[in-house]
């Protein structure tokens, strides 16, 4: 058709702008290669004001437009015409003439044509890119949530708890109290194997984990002679069979508030697991009457071999991962208890995972 050049914008609707993505003719000196892209805010100039408006536009003589922009010259004639996906703007073709006058309406035409005929290659390009690009970021995920799981794993199995209920079996079994050693072994045992099993899993059902939590809390009441009692409440509604969660995802808080918050306190301990449904999400409450954050950091910095809770800041990042198109809030939320005279009464922390 005797045009000098011709140019293929693509929108960005992210940023707000028109980019070159093709051309023919000097932007263009070889295939699939375009020098110096041009980008266009959208309402911008004769291709941003088409962008906009849906509608093609016929310019006779740019000199009199002071919506032209030049690219790689001034020229004085100049067509852009939409480039429509069921309605909606995705691009504009965009060609210019260094003669005045020089488009008249079989090029018009023949542009909008071609434009119907891109508009589809695109759309259907666009898809393609956007699955592949989906896919890619569910591989991502999933690598970031198995080697978080693989870490957990690791820190809920830590040294500490192993070595310390070893040491407990061994001296039960010095003390001659076979009936205890065997008891605490048994339950010791069957945490170990549901550990490695669950791990094994990408989701569990909500029973299986609270099996794996009560058996681990049994082993660390028993070694602390009853310092502390616990409670597991579940909301009625739930059904625990059938709802899944992800594996090892509630021990490492329950350590933390056993370790750093009952341990210390001088009155019994008291433990609590609430589970229920809030606002489309399954919500997980573990409250302990212990010494509080405040204490516990102090007792922390004053101690020779300090415990690293590893644990939480590994599951904090898994529960990120599987809330990460949520509404921007941190999904474990923790908090201090106090009594009305201001004195510490222990910790609370909230735990929002999606409810599948």
């Amino acid at each position: 058709m005797g045009f000098e050049d011709c140019v293929i914008y693509l929108l960005d609707e992210e940023r707000g702008v028109l980019v070159q993505k093709a051309a023919h003719g000097p932007k263009s000196p070889q295939p699939f290669k375009i020098e110096q892209p041009m980008e266009i805010r959208l309402g911008e100039g004769i291709v941003g004001t088409v962008a906009l408006s849906g509608k093609a536009e016929m310019v006779p003589d740019t000199s009199r437009d002071k919506r032209y922009i030049p690219d790689d010259q001034v020229r004085l004639s100049e067509l852009a015409v939409p480039i429509l996906d069921d309605g909606k703007v995705i691009g504009v073709i965009d060609t210019e003439h260094s003669k005045k006058r020089y488009f008249q309406s079989f090029h018009l035409r023949a542009l909008t044509a071609i434009a119907a005929v891109c508009s589809a290659k695109i759309a259907q390009a666009t898809a393609e890119t956007g699955i592949l690009e989906k896919e890619r970021q569910l591989l991502e995920m999933d690598k970031h949530l198995a080697e978080a799981q693989l870490s957990a794993l690791r820190a809920q199995m830590n040294p500490h708890f192993l070595f310390n209920s070893l040491n407990s079996i061994n001296w039960y079994i010095i003390k001659n109290k076979s009936k205890e050693a065997s008891k605490y072994l048994t339950k010791f045992s069957r945490l170990i194997r549901l550990i490695l099993d669950h791990s094994k899993c990408r989701q569990i059902a909500l029973t299986q984990e609270l099996e794996a939590l009560r058996l681990y809390l049994d082993i660390e009441a028993i070694r602390f002679e009853k310092k502390f009692e616990y409670e597991i409440q579940v909301e009625e509604s739930l059904d625990t069979e059938e709802l899944q969660i992800p594996p090892l995802i509630l021990q490492p808080y329950v350590e933390n508030a056993i370790w750093h918050g009952l341990m210390h306190s001088d009155r019994p301990g008291r433990l609590l697991v609430d589970i229920r449904q809030q606002n489309g999400h399954l919500l997980c409450i573990i409250e302990d009457n212990g010494i509080g954050r405040a204490a516990s950091e102090q007792l922390k910095r004053e101690s020779i071999a300090p415990r690293d809770s590893k644990g939480m800041r590994i599951t904090a990042e898994r529960i990120s991962l599987l809330n990460e198109k949520d509404d921007g809030q941190s999904p474990v939320q923790i908090m201090d208890l106090y009594a009305p005279t201001g004195v510490p009464t222990g910790t609370r922390v909230e735990i929002k995972l999606p409810l599948t």
